[in-house]
């Protein structure tokens, strides 16, 4: 089934390979400019497939630990998805078998961090003193999903600041540390 009048006559499920369950790319929204990722299988990235796997079996939205994107300019950008699963209208979905069974795929969103903060915080709405950084898991470089300067905060004890704070949110069943 294809959003386009003539189909998608080229669409292959990859990468190849052998996988138990296969989570393929079967619509995308903007079409134009994301040709590519149709038929790519969400499920052979170890990252991907746990959020999926997770929305399957709880039926929330299930987010992704930090994943990297590549932007047109060739720099890898930190991000993340998150995924709700789509079940056969009246099936049951009680149990994590029954979830399995009336699974009919996914809406998922990718998001990269900076895009999304930077139109949540427009340079007005924050104070030019404060800085905050967003770690996904844990404080250390490679959670790092956001921050404002390439000095991180959070890593480095000899930045004196007057006042810091950290807090651990829930996004997506995903813990992120603010800081």
């Amino acid at each position: 089934t294809s959003l386009l009048p003539s189909g998608y006559p080229g669409f292959k499920i990859y990468p190849e390979g052998d996988r138990e369950e296969y989570f393929p790319v079967k619509y995308v929204q903007p079409y134009s400019g994301n040709e590519h990722i149709l038929g790519y299988d969400l499920g052979s990235e170890a990252l991907r497939r746990d959020a999926f796997e997770r929305a399957r079996d709880t039926g929330k939205p299930a987010a992704t630990r930090r994943i990297s994107l590549m932007r047109d300019t060739g720099k890898e950008e930190p991000s993340f998805l998150i995924c709700m699963p789509i079940y056969q209208k009246g099936a049951p979905v009680s149990t994590v078998k029954e979830r399995r069974a009336a699974l009919m795929g996914f809406v998922d969103s990718v998001f990269r961090m900076k895009d999304l903060l930077s139109r949540i915080f427009s340079k007005e709405a924050l104070h030019p003193k404060i800085d905050f950084e967003v770690f996904d898991g844990s404080v250390s470089r490679e959670n790092l999903l956001y921050g404002e300067h390439d000095i991180l905060r959070g890593l480095d004890s000899r930045l004196k600041a007057r006042f810091v704070a950290e807090r651990t949110i829930s996004v997506a069943d995903m813990g992120w540390i603010l800081h």
